[in-house]
């Protein structure tokens, strides 16, 4: 049997049992003060790959911190999300931070790639990556600050139905919902210039 290489962003997703049956439908309210955070943060990411772009093409490096900052904004915005409408894995509230935190149930990684390839930054967020948006447009129901009605959507609301009549978070579903949020945001780390390595074609790892 081959063994499959890790890949070098990892999504970590843990469900907390049971989460509440009727929370989720304040989770909009309560995700206000992270929303209009993320709005900055998310400029600010788009601005550091505008600059990581021109530094790899010249110097074919990441500048660390750089690389550290936006790495923190895709972690922040994936608690966010796996709190909320992106998973509604967990009742426990988001920190405020850009820095991993192993207390709480969701977390994300990206390796730090000591080189990068100063050919494919011209050509791998916008053309290789075209397969991986047309899935993940099919996955979210559009891309960026455009989603809604995907196939996501479609399982998180699913399991929200069943957490509120029944208490319980069906396990395949959300080993779906992860999956699919796993592959979206291993493109989002591709697309922002964070690796060279291409995207597997899978959900799970």
């Amino acid at each position: 049997m081959v063994q499959q290489d890790a890949y070098p962003v990892t999504l970590r997703g843990e469900l907390t049992q049971p989460p509440a049956r009727g929370w989720w439908l304040l989770k909009w309210l309560l995700g206000i003060p992270h929303y209009i955070i993320l709005a900055f943060l998310c400029i600010a990411f788009a601005v550091v790959c505008i600059i990581a772009f021109f530094a790899i093409l010249f110097t074919a490096k990441y500048p660390r911190g750089l690389f550290n900052f936006n790495v923190g904004v895709l972690r922040w915005g994936w608690r966010v999300g796996f709190y909320s409408y992106e998973a509604l894995g967990t009742d426990k509230y988001p920190p405020f931070s850009l820095a991993p935190d192993d207390s709480y149930p969701a977390d994300l990684q990206v390796e730090y790639p000591e080189r990068l390839s100063r050919g494919l930054v011209l050509v791998k967020w916008w053309l290789l990556a075209i397969p991986h948006y047309l899935v993940v447009g099919i996955f979210q129901g559009g891309w960026g600050d455009y989603k809604g009605g995907g196939l996501l959507s479609a399982f998180v609301i699913i399991a929200a139905v069943a957490l509120l009549f029944t208490g319980k978070y069906h396990g395949d579903i959300f080993k779906l919902v992860i999956g699919l949020n796993r592959w979206a945001y291993r493109v989002a780390a591709y697309a922002a210039l964070m690796t060279d390595e291409y995207p597997p074609f899978r959900l799970w790892d």
